[in-house]
């Protein structure tokens, strides 16, 4: 993927606001392809708010405010104005809860997406970010409709 974070954290910090900046400028023709990029850095930068370096956290809050106008989904990129300020502290299970619920509304069809780039975090050498992707899983399991979490095969996801 265009986001594949780096174990140094400046690295890490440098490629997040690369996408960022990327995003800002993205618009028209090429938007379909980026979207899948952002659709996967969304889950990177999401689950990188739990970032151990708060430098690195500051450039996700920074990113996602950028990536939020491409999405098309008004909620969410409301809520990135309004809770990812560099300087503020998240209440991140809340936040990510809200967040879920916005992409499940908007997005159902990308349910199972979202939840097997999740799975490849369960594995991060990164604790907090570690715990981060079950969580989030679970919440996009939580407000997605039924007949797609029916849809859902963990067992195919988990293999």
């Amino acid at each position: 993927g265009l986001l594949s974070l780096q174990e140094e954290p400046n690295l890490r910090k440098a490629s997040i606001f690369l996408f960022g900046n990327l995003a800002k400028f993205s618009s028209g023709s090429g938007e379909d392809a980026f979207f899948e990029q952002i659709l996967y850095g969304l889950v990177t930068l999401l689950l990188h708010l739990q970032d151990p370096k708060p430098e690195v956290i500051k450039a996700c809050k920074f990113a996602l405010r950028a990536c939020g106008p491409i999405l098309g989904c008004a909620g969410l990129c409301e809520m990135f104005q309004k809770h990812l300020h560099e300087e503020w502290s998240l209440h991140y299970g809340e936040f990510m809860n809200d967040a879920c619920k916005h992409l499940m509304q908007n997005f159902p069809e990308m349910l199972s997406r979202l939840v097997s780039i999740n799975l490849f975090y369960f594995k991060s050498s990164w604790p907090d970010v570690r715990a981060a992707a079950p969580m989030f899983v679970g919440f996009l399991i939580l407000h997605a409709d039924r007949e797609q979490s029916r849809q859902l095969d963990l067992d195919e996801l988990m293999a």
